[in-house]
């Protein structure tokens, strides 16, 4: 299967960045480990804010999808099976 990722608005990244930098609430948390296979842009992505920010890259891709759920978002991804092509 392949994807295809539609970026966020200017809008949407703008509330998603300031919705993130009032941070995570970890006394409300009740946190699970999970094993994710993540693409390496987006580990680095994440690593390179983390480098900005001072606060660790799990805690930033932690909020990021906090604040989805938060928001009821849902993702903007396109599936095609291999083969539609």
């Amino acid at each position: 299967m392949k994807h295809n990722f539609k970026p966020l608005t200017k809008k949407e990244r703008e509330e998603m960045e300031a919705e993130m930098a009032k941070g995570f609430d970890f006394e409300k948390a009740t946190r699970r480990g999970v094993f994710m296979n993540l693409d390496d842009e987006v580990v680095e992505y994440f690593k390179a804010l983390s480098a900005e920010t001072g606060r660790g890259y799990q805690v930033l891709i932690q909020e990021a999808l906090y604040y989805f759920k938060e928001n009821k978002m849902k993702p903007r991804t396109v599936w095609e099976s291999e083969k539609d092509k």
